[in-house]
């Protein structure tokens, strides 16, 4: 299965990566890895993906430089995998990306994966924000009716 991530055809890496993580292929991790910061960003979303699926804790800092991004996916996809297998500096990265955010489908998302990785961090912000989208997001969060919605 390594052989594909040295193809010269990204889409063959991408479905090298999703081999990884369908079939739970921990022996593969560190091959990923050393792969991770020299490849595009949507081999980076995808092994952000195989973090989350696998519960990679030791690649806490690859997310973390995600999360600081330019590219608004790699972000989103960065704080899902945060949400898994973040620690304290990606609830602090997260928080200060939730006061910024202007768009309503991020904000949410963002808040939400907050809320998975660190509940306390999720009420500091939600408790010193103005916003009024803040405070709709954190109670539909909260309400058990819309889990999952």
């Amino acid at each position: 299965m390594e052989i594909l991530f040295d193809s010269q055809n990204q889409s063959i890496r991408i479905f090298g990566y999703k081999l990884v993580k369908m079939l739970g292929r921990v022996d593969l991790i560190e091959v990923v890895a050393a792969l991770a910061p020299d490849v595009s960003d949507e081999e980076k979303i995808e092994i952000l993906e195989i973090y989350a699926t696998l519960g990679v804790h030791m690649e806490v800092d690859f997310i973390n430089k995600c999360l600081k991004s330019e590219n608004r996916s790699l972000v989103l996809a960065a704080s899902k995998t945060a949400a898994v297998v973040g620690n304290a500096e990606s609830a602090a990265i997260l928080s200060e990306l939730i006061r910024k955010e202007l768009v309503f489908r991020r904000k949410h998302s963002l808040l939400k994966c907050l809320y998975e990785l660190d509940k306390d961090s999720f009420e500091e912000v939600s408790a010193s924000s103005q916003d009024e989208e803040v405070a709709q997001i954190k109670r539909h969060i909260l309400d058990p009716m819309l889990q999952h919605v």
